[in-house]
């Protein structure tokens, strides 16, 4: 099994994985050019990091990011709130990896027409979801925007800042051969790869199978697709000290995240049998009729935050949080992938 070789479902689904590499390549080119000196990580991290020129020691860390299609499937289902939880807990999640602590969250959301119940309904969501990560929800803006949106299509986006002193910041120049890879379980498909369940299961032309009870899931399917993106702060915030790099595990699966948690001339060896595919992951690729390596390549597959530490740290986290599985183990890089699937 391949799971580092490409495959077609995705670009088919309308998303190609080239185009947006290419674009952020030319993006990045101009966000560079306009650097300052208190830049310390730009285009590429999971979260860019600028130092506060009157006290150099504190670093901010701020990400954005949306909901993406996955918004058609919670409006055709009526549930709003949770893409409130899945737009915070996208940005804040991403802020953590640097070792960050949250500190404050700005939404955007657009729509074909503005209906106050749902506004409210989203709102109530990003509020809660701030609350568990400990961020203050302190502005946002909204738009109306027919001829852009259809009257049931929504945007929501959203934008997150944390901090960080400089000797806390978490970097993956310190991993080292032998240290210890760690997963932290999703809560299922989080807030990627929706452009490819609806494309594959004709979802925007009938959308019955959400509603469809399958045994093995214990609910209807679009129960399962819409449980929120989970919040990994008040588990991360008890183990930080022992974490020297972290993950995200978002579009483009473990085989394209991970990588960004790790130095160049390192690899992750990454134990296939050490955790179980939750059964959601597996129902959705007998249905959508798509291989393995296309589900690692844009799904997390069960775990959304992958933690790396030495093998004593590794039992102080495990100790703390026992639903941490170790996945792996840092190892020399000898010219192939930063990924190894083993």
């Amino acid at each position: 099994m391949d799971l580092n070789r490409d495959n077609d479902a995705y670009r088919d689904a309308g998303v190609s994985r080239d185009a947006a590499e290419t674009t952020v390549s030319f993006l990045s080119k101009i966000a560079k050019s306009t650097y300052d000196k208190n830049v310390v990580e730009g285009v590429g991290g999971f979260g860019a990091i600028y130092r506060l020129n009157n006290s150099p020691e504190t670093l901010l860390v701020s990400s954005t990011d949306g909901v993406g299609t996955k918004s058609r499937i919670s409006v055709a289902l009526n549930e709003y709130e949770k893409l409130g939880h899945d737009v915070v807990n996208a940005c804040v999640n991403d802020v953590l990896t640097t070792g960050a602590d949250p500190l404050f969250f700005l939404d955007y959301i657009a729509t074909g027409e503005l209906v106050a119940d749902i506004i409210a309904r989203v709102g109530r969501g990003i509020g809660e979801a701030c609350k568990i990560s400990e961020c203050s929800l302190i502005g946002g803006e909204t738009a109306e925007m027919p001829g852009i949106y259809s009257n049931k299509d929504i945007e929501i986006v959203g934008f997150s800042v944390g901090v960080v002193s400089e000797s806390n910041l978490l970097k993956s120049s310190s991993v080292n051969v032998g240290d210890i890879v760690l997963g932290l379980p999703s809560n299922g498909i989080h807030t990627n790869g929706f452009s490819l369940i609806r494309n594959k299961l004709n979802l925007d032309n009938d959308s019955s199978l959400l509603t469809k009870y399958f045994d093995e899931l214990k609910c209807e399917l679009g129960q399962a697709l819409t449980i929120p993106h989970k919040p990994y702060h008040p588990l991360i915030k008890q183990v930080k000290r022992d974490i020297k790099s972290m993950a995200h595990i978002t579009g483009g699966g473990i085989s394209e995240n991970l990588p960004r948690a790790l130095p160049d001339g390192l690899a992750a060896s990454i134990d296939l049998s050490s955790w179980d595919i939750p059964i959601l992951f597996k129902l959705l690729q007998k249905l959508m009729e798509v291989d393995v390596n296309e589900m690692f390549k844009v799904f997390n597959m069960g775990l959304g935050m992958i933690l790396i530490a030495t093998s004593k740290g590794a039992i102080n986290i495990q100790s703390i949080l026992p639903e941490v599985i170790v996945i792996g183990e840092i190892q020399k890089r000898n010219g192939g992938e930063q990924v190894i699937f083993g």
